[in-house]
């Protein structure tokens, strides 16, 4: 500009074909980092899908195993899985009920050799109330008792008391 007054103006463009490649250029951009974060993503959920189905697998057969009578049954957690948690619970059931189990196997063992030692005869009779009054099965019996009653037979537990005792007034004390 020169007194106010203007002596040129000049025009400075760029041809459209380069607009338009440097459009196609950002696009091709665009759509390759679409498919590398799509690609990532599918790859790393279905490896996370993968870990996660794999721990609850593993639990699930630990938990099957126990239940069949293994009482050593243990899951080995996974370093921040999602099971974690799952699989320390588990341990910590699995040891209790095992505890448990030993403490009664211990319980039952003594009280069995207190019974089979005693002098006195004792019967456990359960009740059956879908049968007449007074009727019941043999749940347990001492070698004292059959030997009072005369049984010769090995194991009577499970049968009618009224089949096994045929004595009545052995009956009529027992269903008073």
């Amino acid at each position: 500009e020169v007194d106010g007054s203007h002596i040129g103006i000049i025009r400075m463009s760029a041809p459209l074909s380069r607009a338009n490649d440097a459009i196609t250029d950002l696009m091709s951009t665009i759509i390759f980092a679409v498919i590398v974060v799509t690609s990532l993503s599918i790859a790393l959920g279905s490896y996370l899908a993968r870990r996660t189905s794999s721990s609850v697998r593993s639990i699930t057969k630990a938990a099957s195993d126990l239940a069949s009578g293994d009482l050593n049954q243990r899951v080995e957690p996974t370093a921040s899985d999602e099971t974690e948690a799952l699989a320390a619970a588990f341990n910590s059931m699995a040891e209790s009920l095992r505890d448990m189990v030993n403490n009664l196997s211990g319980e039952r063992n003594q009280l069995s050799a207190l019974l089979d030692t005693m002098a006195d005869g004792v019967i456990l009779i359960r009740h059956l109330f879908y049968h007449r009054q007074g009727e019941g099965v043999l749940e347990l019996m001492n070698p004292a008792a059959k030997e009072l009653l005369s049984l010769n037979t090995t194991d009577n537990i499970g049968e009618r008391f009224l089949e096994v005792v045929t004595d009545t007034n052995i009956q009529e004390l027992v269903y008073l």
